[in-house]
């Protein structure tokens, strides 16, 4: 059967829109699954009073990132704090290394990403801040100032002079008061040994609970922070499912674009059946 020239026109017509929608598809799975150094960012933080270095991937394709963390030294000389393996999304996966960083002190962070031939390092490196992570201070327990009791002074009886009678005369004999001091030698009943004992047990009860408090604190924090650590590796096992079934996902949807281009060059003549049947084998055989 011949094709005339308009039956022609109307093949390339449909072939030029059929590659147009498969060079689209095309290029949006592979930006999808594009990886580049910018997808990642470090951060130095404290938690509590312990250093922490955060490093969080956006990476939206989900590509499997080996993160290593080297302390920059004298001379030099670079030592590693650990590795560890993520799997980025698009709205950030963070993964923590436990480091008691120290202030002003230079990380590099490498990034190797075999899926995307990328092996590089986060510029710039990192500088720890200048504040080191400190502790939380216990709350300060009020002082008691205890309030001086005054002392009722007693009172001092003076003696009266006593009339004497005499042959001569009557005369008045004057009498030289007795000096008391106003207090006199305290004993335990009327001076402030009672109220200074109550105040120094309160002080000393007062002390022991804000002790306690601090203690039960720490401790109560410690078990909260050990169950926070739990859901982060479910959440990031979850992350990286998801990921790999939207890369499946584009993966099929290539697959099936570029088949179907292929067959409509079949139907119009533009490659043999041959050609069409190499071409379907290298593409189902491809990892696209």
């Amino acid at each position: 059967m011949s094709i005339t020239c308009r039956s022609a026109r109307h093949c390339v017509r449909i072939l030029g829109v059929a590659s147009a929608s498969a060079m689209v598809v095309l290029g949006l799975a592979s930006s999808a699954l594009a990886c580049s150094i910018s997808d990642f960012k470090a951060e130095a933080k404290c938690d509590r009073e312990e250093g922490i270095i955060v490093v969080t991937d956006t990476d939206a394709s989900g590509a499997d990132a080996a993160i290593t963390v080297l302390l920059k030294g004298e001379n030099g000389v670079e030592t590693q704090v650990g590795q560890q393996h993520v799997s980025g999304s698009a709205t950030g996966t963070p993964v923590t290394f436990w480091e008691d960083w120290k202030p002003n002190t230079t990380y590099r962070i490498r990034v190797v990403v075999d899926k995307a031939n990328l092996n590089k390092d986060i510029q710039p490196a990192l500088m720890t801040p200048s504040d080191a992570c400190e502790a939380p201070s216990p709350p300060l327990t009020p002082s008691v100032t205890p309030t001086p009791r005054p002392v009722p002074s007693r009172a001092v009886a003076s003696a009266s002079p006593t009339p004497s009678h005499s042959g001569q005369g009557m005369s008045t004999p004057s009498v030289a008061p007795s000096s008391v001091p106003p207090n006199l030698a305290e004993t335990g009943a009327n001076s402030n040994t009672v109220f200074i004992t109550g105040v120094a047990s309160a002080l000393l009860l007062a002390g022991g609970a804000a002790i306690g408090f601090a203690v039960r604190r720490q401790d109560l924090a410690r078990m909260v922070e050990t169950e926070r650590r739990h859901p982060r590796d479910e959440d990031r096992v979850r992350g990286a499912q998801e990921a790999d079934s939207y890369v499946q996902t584009a993966r099929e949807q290539s697959r099936t674009a570029a088949e179907d281009e292929l067959e409509r060059l079949r139907v119009c003549g533009l490659i043999t059946e041959a050609e069409f049947e190499r071409r379907i084998k290298r593409l189902r055989s491809s990892d696209i």
